[in-house]
């Protein structure tokens, strides 16, 4: 008589005909019934077990309910450990670890399959590419970080290959394994290896394949690389009619590898409408493990779709944080766990019990990648957690870097954590510009979760505020010789670094001067990016630390250089910011800084007549000649020039202002820059007008809108869409200037210009047939200009006398002035409301 096999896996014995199991060869208590289910799945070998076929066998002949099993599969759960026995929705359970071979094991009579797909949502390319690679070659490794969903596309490729190969399709789940030793072993028995005399290594399951036609699959090989990499290769020698498709978070690094690299599921365009038709596959992952926890939940309605939609992009696409945050939407809602996603550490700990431990939670996720790295690849993951946004090698070497690991060490770690697929890459090797890598926003939170624990927040913080000084000051060398636009672009993904340092420097106030010199070192940028609402409060709170006696020429310079160019906005305070540019321009002459002296003069120059409109300005422009340098551009020598044709706007030269400023945008848009093309075209567009020649502005403005508006820069470059608006009153368009007027208020309330044409609205109400609110904009118009302090300029004050034109001719005198006295007593949201009520009962007609 054959006597009963023992089956070995993890750390336990099954011996059937003693009826025992040990654990570490200590005999375990179990209860018949959960003996029986157990002796069950291990006779399966992995293979899933049905839940009639576990009945029979725990409660033969009887009829039993449902709970008997959950009680039976709760107990063993609790003795071996909760991934034990593996829930497979719908069809069964089957054993968690594989059986480990042995010289009394009986191989079970079904080869164990591979993990059930389920439905692919967005993979069908990847699939394609992963058959056709292994249709052309015979070795492929699938990578990416923990969650993307390689065990998943690769169970779908194994199940669409099964019936291609004559001796089937293998499956080897390596997670479970804690020692290398153990996957010889592990392979052999889901290839159904015979056991013999002595231990199953790497070349006796390439000697034992090579005459087989098979696809063999490894699933999670990261943790068990070298010994991975060994195996594979000796079946690749040895084995040619075998296909080798093996799934990990990096690439093996084995001859004749080929990689196939997943990103997180393909996510719609933020701007796109929300329509439950056409789900992008990351909300159609999301929608359906939604209807799986909760199928009353449709996710059908725009609102819906829209915070899908949201959540998705918050979670870059990645399967797992998707399935995570699904089973949390029957308890908070889709808002609530928008709402949460700050944390996402602690929000996504949901996952279904069948799943491997690791991906239960988020955390746990991270935490099996975390353990595979090495001290100084943790140290550098950590460190470059602080990164907010994109970031560069150079970055990554000014925070990561130290007195104990230098900057090649942090060039090593990158191209690490880059292969595990930890650090995403976002330009390709051979584009235009330095590369970029960011942090997946589940793993930089968990890296930031370990730079605390390491005590290091603040250490790396001021490595990277101290790098952003230097980075922001060295740019502004490029300023004036490179176009603008291109010039902003490149310091763009600083922002959100700029903006944490600054709020980390805020909230310490050991690092006042840090906070003062990220303040000064990001005015230039914030000027050229006009995110003038963002830079005032920043420089107000710097400035007790700018005007404090004693500071040095450099950081007070660099600080009125920040005042002074808030110039380049509007509705900027005027006064404070030219005495800024004057005070800056004296101390970078002193300090031998020609070029920003002569901005700074270029700005007072510019700007100095709206407070100053006697002061005879010729010695200043002698001075920015003698400042200017023979090796300088044509573009540089354009401040001096800008500055002489504002001269000449004062002067009432009209002509010659728009001839100058003409011969700068066509300069400009032969040199390829942009940005400063269209500001110059905006000058000639308000010579135009001060020429009584709006037709001749709209013909400028008109093409330039629609260049602003296709870049999507109207909210930045608020003032051309408000000039054309303008123009269209001046124009005398009335109505047909509603759709205009409608988007010059939107634009000037995102911009905090509410006032900016406050004289043209009246001017234009009263072209539309409405005096009484033509006559209340006009008082509103009056009292804004008391309220500022300032003078109009010349196109306000052409406004002003047209809209009092009309009221003296369409009103009488007291109506005139009781209305004028209700506008006065406008706040600036009511006038705006008023307008924009006019301007939609005028397109709705």
């Amino acid at each position: 008589m054959t006597p009963a096999p023992t089956f070995r896996f993890h750390r336990f014995e099954l011996r059937p005909a003693s009826r025992e199991l040990c654990a570490d060869g200590v005999p375990q208590r179990l209860g018949e019934r959960a003996f029986d289910l157990l002796l069950a799945l291990a006779e399966a070998g992995g293979a899933v077990v049905s839940r009639d076929a576990l009945f029979e066998r725990a409660w033969p002949g009887r009829v039993v309910i449902d709970d008997n099993l959950k009680v039976q599969v709760m107990a063993l759960r609790k003795l071996l450990g909760p991934e034990a026995v593996v829930t497979v929705p719908g069809r069964g359970y089957r054993l968690g670890w594989p059986l480990l071979d042995s010289p009394d094991a009986a191989p079970p009579a079904v080869p164990p399959a591979a993990p059930d797909p389920s439905r692919l949502f967005g993979r069908e390319a990847e699939l394609a590419r992963l058959r056709s690679a292994l249709a052309a070659g015979r070795l492929l490794t699938v990578t990416g970080p923990g969650g993307i969903g390689k065990t998943r596309l690769a169970a779908a490729a194994a199940d669409a290959e099964r019936g291609r190969w004559p001796d089937g399709v293998a499956w080897v789940e390596l997670a479970a394994l804690t020692e290398p030793d153990a996957m010889p072993a592990a392979v052999a028995h889901a290839l159904r290896l015979p056991a013999g005399p002595r231990p199953v290594d790497a070349a006796g399951i390439a000697r034992a394949l090579r005459p087989l036609q098979l696809l063999l699959v490894l699933d999670n090989c990261e943790h068990l690389l070298p010994a991975a990499a060994a195996l594979l290769s000796a079946i690749a020698a040895a084995a040619p009619q075998v296909a080798l498709l093996a799934t990990s978070q990096v690439r093996l690094d084995i001859a004749g590898e080929a990689v196939l690299a997943l990103d997180g599921l393909a996510l719609s365009p933020a701007d796109a409408a929300p329509d439950a038709a056409q789900r992008s596959p990351s909300e159609a992952l999301f929608a359906a493990r939604v209807r799986t926890v909760a199928p009353q939940i449709e996710l059908d309605s725009p609102a819906d779709v829209s915070l899908a939609r949201q959540i998705c992009h918050r979670l870059d696409g990645l399967p797992l944080a998707l399935e995570l945050a699904a089973a949390r939407v029957p308890a908070l809602g889709l808002a609530g766990v928008l709402q949460r996603l700050d944390h996402q550490l602690q929000l996504l700990t949901r996952g279904p019990a069948h799943a491997p431990p690791r991906q239960q939670t988020l955390r746990a996720t991270l935490a099996w990648s975390h353990e595979l790295l090495d001290e100084v690849q943790r140290v550098v993951f950590r460190r470059l957690g602080i990164f907010a946004d994109r970031f560069t090698l150079d970055d990554a070497q000014a925070v990561a870097a130290d007195q104990s690991i230098d900057e090649w060490a942090v060039l090593d770690a990158v191209d690490d954590l880059v292969a595990r697929s930890l650090l995403r890459p976002l330009d390709p090797v051979g584009g235009a510009g330095e590369r970029r890598y960011r942090l997946l926003v589940h793993a930089r939170a968990y890296a930031l979760e370990q730079l605390e624990a390491a005590a290091e927040h603040d250490a790396v913080m001021r490595r990277l505020a101290d790098h952003l000084v230097r980075s922001f000051v060295a740019a502004e060398q490029g300023f004036l010789h490179a176009a603008l636009g291109p010039w902003v672009d490149a310091l763009w993904p600083r922002l959100h670094d700029l903006r944490a340092a600054l709020q980390w420097a805020a909230r310490q106030p050991a690092e006042a001067d840090r906070l003062l010199a990220l303040a000064s070192a990001a005015g230039p940028f914030w000027a050229a990016a006009n995110l003038d609402r963002e830079a005032a409060p920043w420089l107000e709170r710097v400035r007790p630390l700018g005007e404090a006696p004693g500071l040095a020429d450099e950081p007070l310079a660099r600080y009125c250089k920040a005042v002074a160019f808030r110039l380049v906005n509007p509705t900027a305070p005027v006064a404070e910011s030219v005495a800024a540019a004057e005070r800056g321009a004296e101390l970078f002459e002193r300090l031998g800084d020609h070029a920003s002296a002569y901005r700074l003069l270029g700005l007072v120059a510019q700007h100095g007549r709206r407070i100053d409109p006697q002061r005879d300005w010729q010695p200043l422009f002698q001075r920015l000649r003698a400042l200017e340098r023979p090796e300088w551009s044509a573009t540089m020598r354009l401040t001096r020039l800008r500055a002489e044709g504002v001269a000449q706007a004062r002067a009432g030269d009209w002509a010659g202002y728009r001839e100058r400023f003409q011969l700068e945008a066509a300069l400009l848009a032969e040199a390829g820059d942009a940005l400063r093309a269209w500001g110059a075209s905006y000058h000639v567009a308000l010579a135009e007008l001060a020429l009584k020649r709006p037709a001749a502005a709209i013909a400028v403005l008109e093409p330039m809108v629609a260049q602003v508006r296709a870049a999507g820069l109207l909210r930045e470059l608020w003032t051309r869409p408000v000039l054309l608006a303008l123009a269209r009153i001046e124009a005398g368009q009335g109505a047909e200037a509603a759709p205009a007027v409608r988007e010059a208020v939107t634009l000037l309330r995102v911009a905090g210009a509410h006032a900016w044409c406050a004289d043209h609205f009246a001017w234009w109400a009263l072209d539309c047939g409405e005096p009484a609110l033509g006559a209340r904009l006009a008082g509103w118009a009056d009292a804004t200009v008391r309220r500022n302090g300032q003078p109009r300029h010349a196109h306000a004050r052409a406004a002003h006398e047209q809209a009092s034109l009309r009221l003296a001719v369409k009103l009488p005198p007291a109506a005139r002035e009781a209305l004028r006295a209700e506008g006065e007593a406008f706040d600036d949201e009511l006038a705006l409301l008023r307008v924009l009520q006019l301007a939609d009962a005028l397109i709705t007609r």
